[in-house]
């Protein structure tokens, strides 16, 4: 099934050594933790978390092949995918870090503000 959902990245025009990394942190990642969540209605989800990337890989990609390779033998009824955008360099530059001045405490800078 790997090698069917491989092939399939790559007819989309996905490159090998772009895709080799995720893959390998995904099974990474599901050997360390249990990946689906019952719901109360006993479907299984399974949870995909993707970084955003402009020349990545799509939301509906995912789940085109989800749903074309996996879907009938996976334990999982459906498949959520949540998708983060990278640090930018605001997240970066913009680190809001509030220093105490030594030997004060917070009741003396609560009573200067007041």
């Amino acid at each position: 099934m790997l090698e069917k959902f491989i092939s399939r990245l790559l007819d989309r025009g996905h490159n090998i050594k772009d895709i080799t990394p995720l893959l390998l942190e995904a099974a990474s990642t599901l050997d360390k933790r249990h990946t689906h969540h019952n719901n109360n209605n006993g479907q299984s989800t399974l949870y995909l978390h993707w970084t955003y990337h402009p020349h990545g890989l799509q939301r509906r990609h995912l789940r085109q092949t989800f749903d074309t390779t996996f879907k009938d033998t996976l334990p999982f009824n459906r498949m959520q995918v949540a998708i983060s955008r990278p640090k930018n360099l605001k997240d970066i530059l913009t680190k809001a870090t509030v220093q105490i001045p030594e030997h004060t405490n917070i009741d003396q800078i609560i009573d200067q503000l007041s």
